[in-house]
């Protein structure tokens, strides 16, 4: 695999300096057009991230990321955390929108021990070396590349809105299949403790194919709702919402793209969420607010208040979630 080495070595020292662009001068423009140069990039950079080397697909953004919003996938990381302490053992993880692996990562670095197995499903072909040469040494993991949808048959293809991923809202149309079919092997269902989805405005068609799933572990799950992705999608603002609610979630903690806790809730009525989903749209620029939403079945309750305290991190962000119970 080639790696483009002069990106990696901007990806590794460039988001450290964005104070430069405030700062403007000379300084702010060298900044401005080194990071113009790095999006153009052709090769995957290999850049050293959450304890390990990391490759990423040309002009990721995910180190610029990190640096600008270090609580980035707080949530994410204090439900695992949580999760694991509560249940007393490793954690069955399904990880929707598995990218390159930087999610298990993650996960491995700030919650070690936490994963019994992991299953991870991505609809992007292109990304499935950039994954196994991040995940090769990762035990119990199991790898899919395909298309996930609310029902087996054709879906729209995958579109680049950025560097990095991708969203469902192609011309074409490929084959899906649904998670609640893909968990099933051999006749049994895969169980799983922790469904984590992002996927860029396709969560809740993608929960919509998991009935049966959710209704019957009631697993946590961690979803992305970005309500300008879901319009541009041509999808349904509330199909996440619909689908957890039918299968007996009623408790969400809602957190900031960008990492902090934001506020609880129970199942909001439509009319909060159709609120929710005007607001954001029409103030997404230039920060492009979106939440990621932890949702709770009844089994889970008591995770209602410690997830979200476990979520506040000190300034050292090398830190590790600490669930109080």
């Amino acid at each position: 695999m080639k790696i483009d080495v002069m990106r990696s070595f901007l990806a590794r020292h460039l988001p450290a300096k964005s104070r430069w662009v405030a700062q403007g001068g000379v300084r702010g423009w060298l900044w401005a057009k080194l990071r113009a140069y790095y999006a153009k990039g052709r090769f995957p950079i290999r850049v050293p991230l959450h304890g390990r080397f990391l490759v990423l697909n040309a002009g990721n953004p995910y180190p610029f990321i990190l640096a600008d919003a270090p609580h980035f996938n707080s949530g994410l990381v204090a439900a695992v955390a949580c999760l694991r302490q509560y249940l007393g053992r490793p954690l069955r993880i399904v990880d929707l929108g598995a990218a390159v692996g930087d999610t298990v990562a993650l996960l491995l670095d700030r919650v070690p021990g936490c994963a019994e197995s992991f299953i991870c499903v991505d609809g992007a072909l292109e990304n499935r070396p950039l994954f196994e040469a991040n995940t090769a040494e990762v035990s119990g993991l199991s790898a899919h590349f395909v298309m996930l949808a609310a029902r087996t048959g054709k879906t729209p293809s995958l579109v680049h809105h950025h560097p990095g991923t991708a969203m469902a809202a192609g011309r074409e149309e490929v084959e899906a299949q649904t998670l609640d079919a893909l968990l099933v092997a051999g006749g049994k269902a895969a169980p799983c403790d922790l469904i984590k989805s992002d996927l860029d405005g396709y969560d809740g068609e993608v929960l919509a194919g998991a009935r049966e799933t959710l209704a019957r572990g009631q697993p946590l799950v961690v979803f992305e709702w970005h309500p300008f992705l879901i319009r541009r999608c041509g999808n349904d603002h509330r199909a996440p919402f619909r689908a957890l609610a039918e299968a007996g979630y009623d408790q969400l903690l809602w957190f900031s793209n960008r990492g902090p806790f934001s506020h609880r809730t129970a199942m909001p009525a439509m009319a909060e969420v159709d609120w929710w989903s005007d607001f954001l749209i029409a103030h997404n620029q230039p920060m492009d607010p979106h939440f990621d939403i932890v949702a709770l079945p009844p089994r889970l309750g008591e995770l209602y208040h410690t997830i979200p305290q476990a979520a506040v991190y000190p300034s050292d962000v090398s830190s590790r979630p600490t669930c109080v119970p």
